[in-house]
């Protein structure tokens, strides 16, 4: 009962921060920009692109000196497309977001529970590291996409996974009574 209740407090910890950030701090700090003409942009999207999907601008063809010289030329876009609009604030958007945190929190817990609670600090620290490198900081150098997008987006993931952590370490049991080494609970048949 006691990780039950660790893994729902940490997946509301990281849905809170992602409200702070995404819903109050992410305009603030300018992490995304506006076309000049909102409407405008929606129907050249709906007029050139007809099914829901991820779109790449120049597009690989099978004309391979096309692609290059659009690609030299510019512009170079990847689109993330929708055709149908959706409510705003939807509950589902929600319940599925706290659902991903809660399933994220519970595998962060099964790597974090088998430590010691003076080793999960380290573990959680890298583990937070590379996952919002790895996750955020490729975009831009594979796909020419925002440096400052995607960075900032790093710095969320880092923060959400450390939060959670946090929480995780504090509140999970110690996987083996304190003082015992991995070579004493081995002997004992215990997990290390």
């Amino acid at each position: 009962m006691k990780a039950i209740l660790a893994h729902l407090v940490a997946a509301l910890a990281m849905f809170l921060w992602g409200f702070v950030f995404w819903g109050l701090a992410a305009d603030w700090i300018g992490m995304t920009q506006l076309a000049d003409d909102q409407a405008a942009f929606g129907s050249a999207l709906q007029q050139h692109l007809s099914a829901d999907g991820a779109y790449v601008l120049p597009g690989y063809g099978s004309d391979e000196h096309q692609f290059r010289t659009l690609h030299e030329a510019g512009p170079i876009a990847f689109v993330h497309y929708r055709r149908a609009g959706a409510p705003v604030m939807a509950g589902g958007v929600f319940a599925g977001g706290f659902l991903h945190m809660l399933v994220s929190c519970v595998l962060l817990g099964a790597l974090l529970r088998p430590l010691a609670r003076e080793k999960r600090a380290g573990v959680l620290l890298l583990t937070a590291l590379v996952c919002a490198v790895f996750a955020n900081l490729g975009e831009p150098i594979w796909w020419y996409q925002s440096w400052k997008f995607h960075t900032l987006a790093a710095f969320y993931d880092l923060a959400a996974l450390l939060l959670a952590g946090s929480i995780l370490t504090k509140m999970l049991p110690d996987a083996r009574p304190a003082g015992r080494t991995a070579p004493e609970a081995a002997a004992e048949g215990a997990p290390a």
